[in-house]
């Protein structure tokens, strides 16, 4: 009897640690060291024995071993693990701190790792209640800030399902496309949309110009600040590590190379390098309109701005049961056009899993002014052009690797074609 009490509790642990895995714990943005190669998956993986509670989802690798994705967690304890658990698990099934720490210890140590202080960005959330937890003296103090991190951390864990259950939909609908070659639902993850977010097209056209009504609506989702670590960028960073141990690459098409035969497809999925010799300027194309929205983008001094923004054609408001008085106006020019069912409207959510919108809808681009979008006005965007001092650098760069003993002269041609272009 006492044996099977011990296995219930390790069993109400696990499911904690699992819910953490599966919904909390990021990808590493930087992986320890690179794999001789890589699945598209992009996993960093850690060895588990055949009676894990993982072992369902792990990758048999031959001896009673597995193979999991890791997962890391902010910098911290096993102990404020702990706090975490015996909030988010009913009284009933809370276990001794003795008995969680050693769980952690021997069983989900090597796959649910605290990040170091230098490992990828903290969430500036976590780190503020952290600290105040730290400084706190009363019990009643600690319960207060420990109850605020576990409101933060469910509304993390919601958005990290929301993104979860969207890459399933979207693959299961790859799989099955419509008549058209089309599927229901398309999901494009863009790494580093925190660097791009402020140059990215934002279907100004709204979906019944610039999709040709292919698609009711389109989202775009941003995981929270300090959580957004996902399986794309898992996948980049792998790729990262493997080009800098390459013995000798020399172009940029020496790159895309290298990455296709180090990348493995998986599950049936295709891989597509491409080098982008151009980019249309999409910014300067739509600079006459104006289209200026401020306070819906989350930053890291405004993590409490929305987090989902959805754009929809205003028939979508009247199906709704709302008309048109209520969606806002904020361009005093635009206030006398007429209403048109394709008028793009957007929605916007504070964070991916709410399931009410946190303010009014917004016009975002009239139908009368989304027709005056020529697409033979977009152009090519020009090169950026660099100050003298780093042309200086680049040359001096060229000369070095041309130059005994590293005779990389495609890597000269290479470093001095950009300064040749900016001269």
């Amino acid at each position: 009897m006492p044996g099977r009490k011990s296995d219930t509790k390790k069993y109400e642990v696990d499911a904690y640690f699992v819910k953490l895995h599966r919904e909390l714990g990021d990808t590493m943005p930087t992986p320890e060291k690179p794999d001789v190669s890589l699945s598209l998956d992009g996993e960093e993986n850690a060895l588990i024995e055949d009676v894990h509670v993982l072992c369902n989802l792990a990758i048999e690798v031959g001896g009673g071993k597995h193979a999991v994705p890791k997962r890391y967690l902010d910098p911290g304890i096993v102990e404020s693990l702990w706090q975490g658990c015996k909030l988010d698990v009913p009284t009933l099934q809370q276990v001794s701190e003795s008995t969680f720490k050693k769980r952690y210890n021997d069983a989900w140590k090597r796959i649910l790792v605290h990040r170091n202080v230098g490992q990828g960005k903290r969430c500036t959330i976590c780190s503020r209640l952290g600290e105040e937890r730290a400084l706190a003296v009363a019990e009643e103090a600690k319960a207060v800030v420990m109850n605020e991190k576990k409101k933060h951390i469910d509304s993390v864990m919601r958005d990290r399902a929301v993104n979860v259950r969207g890459n399933a939909i979207a693959e299961m609908n790859a799989r099955n496309p419509t008549p058209h070659g089309l599927s229901p639902i398309i999901k494009v993850a863009v790494d580093g949309m925190d660097q791009a977010k402020f140059k990215t097209p934002r279907c100004a056209a709204g979906p019944g110009q610039t999709c040709n009504s292919r698609f009711k609506t389109v989202e775009m989702q941003f995981l929270q600040v300090g959580h957004a670590h996902a399986e794309l960028d898992q996948l980049f960073a792998g790729v990262a590590a493997q080009i800098s141990h390459a013995p000798r690459l020399e172009g940029i098409q020496e790159v895309a190379d290298f990455i296709k035969s180090i990348v493995v497809p998986q599950r049936g999925r295709k891989l597509h390098v491409e080098v982008l010799n151009s980019i249309y300027d999409f910014r300067t194309w739509m600079t006459p309109f104006d289209m200026s929205i401020a306070g819906v983008v989350p930053t890291k001094t405004q993590p409490e701005a929305a987090h989902l923004w959805r754009f929809v054609p205003r028939s979508f408001i009247r199906l709704a049961g709302l008309t048109d008085a209520a969606v806002e106006i904020t361009r005093p020019d635009w206030s006398d056009l007429e209403p048109n069912e394709q008028d793009t409207i957007i929605l916007v959510k504070q964070f991916m899993a709410d399931t009410n919108y946190c303010q009014q809808p917004v016009l975002l681009m009239p139908t009368q002014i989304a027709s005056r979008l020529d697409p033979s006005d977009l152009q090519v965007a020009m090169p950026r052009v660099f100050e003298e001092g780093v042309v200086k650098q680049y040359r001096r760069a060229a000369e070095a690797v041309g130059a005994p003993p590293w005779n990389m002269l495609r890597g000269k041609a290479f470093l001095d074609g950009p300064c040749d272009a900016w001269s």
